[in-house]
């Protein structure tokens, strides 16, 4: 069975549920720089997160950016 991801969307005024599709599988090993690690990736973004401290804007701004930079 597929995975769905639920992406909340904001349309008059009220939050509505999406389906998105499923992202894409990585790319095989060998055919993508090693800088594109993910595991890598994630430990860079949970010490940047935990160091906003107890600012939930900041938190939330770069959650946000984070989102946003990964879709694309």
């Amino acid at each position: 069975m597929p995975v769905r991801i639920l992406t909340p969307h904001f349309i008059d005024g009220i939050f509505k549920l999406k389906i998105t599709p499923t992202p894409p599988p990585p790319p095989a090993h060998g055919l993508a720089p090693p800088a594109l690690d993910q595991n890598n990736q994630y430990k860079r973004c949970l010490l940047q997160l935990r160091s906003k401290g107890e600012r939930s804007l900041e938190k939330y701004i770069f959650l946000s950016s984070l989102k946003q930079w990964d879709e694309e």
